[in-house]
């Protein structure tokens, strides 16, 4: 079980799933955008549209990262799982991931793009919820902090200090 903790989680498992909550976060919150701005270009007064979606999307991000939450939990478990088992090079992999999960969350749940009558609407949306998810998916590994190369400076730094 330790193994299958360790391949999903990685060292500290509080770690990658505070990272994971923080991702979802993200998500929502360029999701808010990327629909402020698409209300943004349709409206007649684009920088109120715009200044609203700014201003509204932290806390609209909250509620939209809890649905993200919900629906990715079990899906990012399996894909981390599976990044870490083949050993694909991070953080591409992990926005590669994140991007994928964005795209099928959308289609999964709207089903966008699937039939739109020869409308750019629905794979833009799709490529937005895609764009997020590689977003979030760089955001995770930025603070799940796996791996990091190996900076000798701030060592050096305390052993010049402390041990003179």
């Amino acid at each position: 079980m330790t193994t299958i903790r360790k391949t999903a989680f990685g060292a500290d498992p509080l770690q990658a799933i505070g990272a994971w909550m923080v991702a979802c976060y993200v998500a929502g919150v360029a999701v808010s955008l990327e629909f402020g701005l698409y209300q943004g270009i349709v409206v007649e007064n684009a920088v109120a549209a715009g200044l609203s979606a700014i201003l509204i999307a932290p806390f609209l991000g909250f509620l939209v990262g809890l649905v993200v939450a919900f629906f990715t939990a079990i899906p990012a478990l399996i894909l981390t799982g599976v990044i870490r088992a083949i050993r694909w090079p991070r953080p591409f992999a992990d926005m590669i991931g994140g991007g994928g999960l964005g795209a099928a969350l959308i289609v999964g749940i709207s089903g966008m793009a699937l039939a739109r009558d020869g409308s750019w609407s629905g794979w833009l949306t799709v490529a937005g919820f895609a764009l997020s998810g590689a977003i979030s998916g760089w955001v995770y590994w930025q603070i799940a902090g796996r791996p990091r190369p190996h900076n000798p400076l701030p060592q050096k730094i305390v052993q010049d200090h402390v041990f003179d």
